[in-house]
């Protein structure tokens, strides 16, 4: 079997036992791609050790750099040789099939991502409950065919309608062209939210496959739990952000909407609603509702299905009902 044209980049840091454990998970289509690229931030309990021991055999390269998450994956991607990039964080784990359905849609629709949404599950590999904005549509993606190409004003919704969270997802499920990365990298200076930066700046002006096929896993371990508080600082930045890019499309569309894409309350609200996510399970229902009505444009059901405001305000309004009785 041929193997797949994919540069696959491996990102660590004093991680050894989760390395180990990740490379037994991917032993299977290690040998299956072109290129592996291992880039370490100069670990200190022998994580480098471990990358030089088990990845020889696929003469992989090894890169040392400083710390920084997105600054790593990008120094990387400059070293890709495959026009694609598999980005294999420790933890996430896909198999061969899963691969190659992504290098499939990549080829087959000719994008430039693919965006899958994972299967969230703990350290122990047993599914849980949590959500991502990508999971949200995955009902109606699979009204849609399981397979969507928005056009770049249906990009820029589903680019903004979710901050401080992102349509994106976890890059351990996505597929993306090397060309587009080394022209258009992650910012350096964001922090966690770098993704997000990078998916409303970019997105609306890439060829995006969007998937309901579930092809990996995302672990929730204790170091990867949001810090909400983190996001909230940045709100501000966002909303300029959100601004400066209105030079992409219609200034007198794009200012109007501002305040529905951007969902700015407390962090207390935000716990609040997390402990609350039977409410977001509505919709459920709503897009059973919304599949009856086929006259309905693209456009706007990807408006609805995407509205953070109208669950936010679905639930802060039966909260004060109750609150009320």
């Amino acid at each position: 079997m041929n193997r797949l044209p994919i540069s696959v980049i491996l990102p660590t840091l004093n991680c050894r036992d989760k390395l180990e454990r990740h490379l037994d998970a991917s032993q299977e289509w290690l040998p299956m791609v072109e290129q592996i690229i291992a880039i370490d931030s100069n670990s200190t309990d022998g994580t480098l050790e471990v990358l030089q021991t088990r990845l020889a055999r696929y003469n992989a390269e090894i890169i040392c750099a400083e710390k920084g998450l997105y600054k790593c994956w990008n120094k990387a991607v400059q070293s890709a040789e495959q026009p694609y990039v598999y980005f294999s964080t420790i933890g996430d784990l896909i198999d061969f099939e899963g691969l190659r359905k992504l290098y499939s849609l990549a080829t087959d629709l000719q994008a430039e991502i693919v965006i899958s949404s994972p299967k969230m599950v703990d350290e122990k590999n047993m599914l849980i409950k949590r959500k991502w904005p990508i999971h949200y549509i995955n009902d109606y993606l699979q009204s849609a065919g399981g397979t969507i190409i928005p056009d770049s004003q249906h990009l820029w919704t589903l680019a903004t309608g979710f901050i401080p969270e992102s349509i994106i997802g976890s890059s351990a499920s996505n597929l993306y062209s090397s060309r587009t990365l080394k022209l258009k990298p992650f910012p350096e200076d964001k922090g966690h939210p770098a993704d997000v930066y990078w998916a409303m700046q970019y997105l609306p002006s890439l060829k995006v496959c969007i998937t309901s096929l579930e092809l990996a896993l995302f672990c929730f371990d204790e170091t990867r739990l949001n810090s909400w508080s983190e996001l909230h600082m940045i709100m501000n930045d966002m909303r300029q952000k959100i601004i400066e890019l209105g030079a992409l499309h219609d200034e007198k569309e794009i200012k109007p909407s501002i305040e529905d894409v951007i969902i700015n309350f407390q962090n207390e609200a935000k716990q609040d609603l997390l402990k609350q996510c039977s409410h977001l399970e509505e919709y459920a229902t709503f897009l059973k509702l919304n599949e009856s009505q086929p006259m309905l444009s693209l456009k706007n059901k990807i408006l609805m299905l995407t509205s953070v405001r109208y669950w936010i305000e679905r639930y802060l309004n039966s909260r004060n009902r109750v609150n009320n009785q």
